[in-house]
């Protein structure tokens, strides 16, 4: 797997919230061993032992990503209109790429541009 340093990420809040709700920029990625990962960031995971690895269960290389810049949008979009823009999507568990001509990339671009009423 590979993520650019700077690359925008899209961040999506699951079920009850369901919707696209902030955005971050990658500052740093790490392909280690899930107990190599858990040593390095344990702290600020936001899962407990049992949950990492049973997460990175039966793989010998683990992936994260390390961001910064972080903000909500505005606008959250949500899991509706998310569908209305690609009947097929279906939230990502860890992370799918948005090409240029996505409509759903445009939708986000232009959500980011919005202020709170």
């Amino acid at each position: 797997m590979h993520v650019d340093v700077g690359t925008i990420v899209w961040i999506y809040i699951k079920i009850p919230i369901g919707a696209i709700a902030g955005k971050a920029i990658v500052k740093e990625c790490h392909s280690l061993a899930p107990s190599t990962l858990w040593n390095k960031f344990s702290n600020i995971s936001g899962l407990n032992r049992k949950e990492f690895f049973k997460y990175f269960e039966n793989v010998e290389k683990g992936f994260a990503l390390s961001l910064e810049s972080a903000e909500r949008i505005s606008s959250p979009v949500s899991l509706d209109i998310l569908r209305s823009l690609n009947p097929d999507f279906q939230p990502p568990q860890f992370f799918t790429r948005l090409h240029e001509d996505n409509p759903l990339l445009t939708t986000l671009k232009l959500k980011k541009k919005l202020k709170h009423p």
